[in-house]
């Protein structure tokens, strides 16, 4: 199993490089209650956030070059795989964890984007 990040990683590391990230691209905010509301979000404590932001794929592809732990690591791996036509990861994706598949597929389906 992938070593998870503490709560509140990716919110951090966002806020702390928010002014490199591109609004309407990389992230979406949400500010009206409505569209919060139908977007199924809550407080824990009960009630709707003020705001919500919302990263997009290519946010998240650049969100994850600031992390540092194996789950990153082996998400910027397969990215460069993927870019640069390198080997096919040799792990069966089957037994990766559901986020990793997520991400790799993101990855991949970015790849293919830009050719």
């Amino acid at each position: 199993m992938e070593k998870e990040m503490p709560e509140g990683t990716a919110r951090k590391r966002f806020n702390d490089n928010k002014q490199r990230f591109v609004e309407g691209e990389d992230f979406f905010e949400i500010k009206e209650p409505s569209e919060i509301r139908t977007l199924g979000l809550e407080r824990p404590q009960g009630g709707i956030p003020e705001k919500v932001i919302l990263i997009t794929e290519q946010g998240y592809l650049m969100l994850v070059k600031s992390f540092t732990d194996d789950l990153a690591w082996k998400v910027q791996r397969e990215l460069v795989n993927t870019y640069f036509g390198g080997k096919k990861a040799s792990a069966d994706r089957s037994q990766l964890s559901p986020e990793l598949q997520l991400f790799m597929q993101m990855g991949e389906a970015m790849a293919r984007q830009e050719l």
